[in-house]
């Protein structure tokens, strides 16, 4: 089954999304978190929930889609892909 938890982050209040399944495979969808204490709700849930991010994927290329591709990148190992 898949589970979706959704994250509303940066003055934008865009929505960042974390698609899991059971065996704890996580894809993050467009991370706009843009302080650390964002970044810090994001890597606690993926952390307390023991999941492992596997894809990063943004829906599109607008600034508050992409503010954490960088954290997201080098602190859960996952490159950004566009789709």
């Amino acid at each position: 089954m898949l589970h979706i938890k959704t994250f509303v982050f940066n003055p934008y209040q865009e929505n960042t999304y974390l698609i899991y399944d059971d065996a704890k495979n996580c894809i993050v969808i467009d991370p706009g978190m843009h302080n650390y204490q964002e970044e810090n709700q994001l890597k606690d849930y993926i952390d307390s929930n023991g999941l492992k991010p596997v894809h990063l994927i943004n829906t599109h290329g607008h600034i508050d889609h992409v503010l954490g591709n960088k954290f997201v990148a080098e602190n859960l190992w996952v490159d950004p892909t566009i789709s």
